[in-house]
């Protein structure tokens, strides 16, 4: 780029413009200059238009820094196309990447190992692609047992709030069913107590007719040897009876 920037001094002063028609060219020549300079230090130099270029020829793969070093400097044509480079920056860039993939495709070693290894990094790609499909339906069969498990709990809770509902109301029977016993309780003491005085009072009735028949007994007893003594009086009297009719016989006679 330098002798193409003396070139073109060169033919700006053997040609027979004026003066400021010199500064103008020399000021464009500068210019160039510089731009080529930025572009060096931006990383577009042969190496690193390369880096741009690859991915063109390698099937979209860039090449990476040190590959891209390992690359031979292509043969710089624009100083030996100064005219041309002061008509047309554009065809000058043009050219000067045409330069370097034409050193590009010299490199068949470089190429085929960068090949082989966008072979393996194609291979790995799609190493995992496939993980990443089986992954896919792992977090799908996740998903559909995280849904299961959703269900089992909204089902569970239903169940829950079932069983809470039914838990309420044995609760409430077994309030119930407590008062119920408390109130049989209650009747049951009361039945006892009435039984209790109804055993008292049979008892004292068992006594009172113990005492009746006793005391029928000894009436029984006493009317008997009355009967009795009436009888014999009875029998007394009549022999006395018999003993005075015949007397009043014997008187008689």
């Amino acid at each position: 780029s330098d002798e193409g920037d003396s070139s073109d001094e060169g033919g700006s002063s053997a040609g027979e413009a004026p003066v400021e028609g010199k500064r103008k060219k020399k000021g464009k020549s500068v210019a160039r200059k510089s731009k080529r300079r930025k572009v060096a230090s931006s990383g577009h130099s042969c190496s690193g238009w390369l880096r741009y270029l690859c991915p063109c020829l390698l099937g979209g793969q860039a090449l990476d820094s040190g590959q891209a070093e390992r690359l031979p400097e292509p043969v710089d044509h624009l100083a030996q196309a100064g005219a041309e480079d002061r008509v047309s920056p554009v065809a000058a860039d043009t050219r000067q990447a045409a330069t370097q993939v034409a050193a590009a495709e010299t490199t068949t070693p470089e190429l085929e190992a960068a090949r082989a290894e966008i072979d393996s990094l194609r291979q790995r790609e799609a190493q995992a692609a496939s993980a990443c499909l089986t992954l896919q339906a792992s977090l799908r069969e996740a998903q559909s047992a995280l849904v299961g498990l959703e269900t089992a709990e909204t089902r569970a809770a239903e169940r829950s709030v079932e069983s809470e509902q039914r838990v309420e109301q044995l609760s409430g029977e077994l309030v119930t069913a407590k008062e119920e016993l408390s109130r049989a309780r209650e009747e049951h003491a009361r039945a006892e107590a009435k039984t209790t005085a109804t055993g008292d009072a049979l008892a004292s009735t068992e006594k009172q007719l113990a005492g009746a028949v006793e005391q029928h007994a000894k009436e029984q007893a006493s009317s008997a040897s009355l009967c009795a003594a009436a009888l014999a009086a009875q029998s007394e009297a009549e022999a006395a009876s018999q003993l005075a009719e015949a007397a009043s016989h014997r008187h008689c006679e």
